[in-house]
């Protein structure tokens, strides 16, 4: 039996119970989006967090080993090199 395009769609979405809420909101991110990766400063942005609420979360999600280091690239803004994080697929 397939899985219906909308149950997908809705394990996506799922909140994790082990997670915080900000922890879930970060992983709901990275699951819309499951081929893309994203620098700290682009959570906050998607997220309208101040950058110090993001890094934290990052690190508690790749403590979990539910987020990975994926690419290094310049920010665009500061043009300091940073690390985009992606999901441990």
């Amino acid at each position: 039996m397939a899985v219906q395009e909308t149950s997908a769609e809705a394990y996506k979405e799922a909140v994790e119970p082990n997670l915080s809420e900000r922890q879930n909101l970060v992983m709901r991110l990275f699951r819309r989006y499951p081929y893309s990766d994203c620098a700290n400063q682009e959570i906050a942005e998607h997220l309208g967090w101040p950058i110090n609420t993001v890094t934290p979360r990052v690190l508690e999600l790749r403590s979990k080993a539910l987020l990975v280091a994926k690419t290094k690239r310049i920010d665009q803004k500061t043009g300091r090199r940073s690390i985009a994080w992606g999901l441990n697929v």
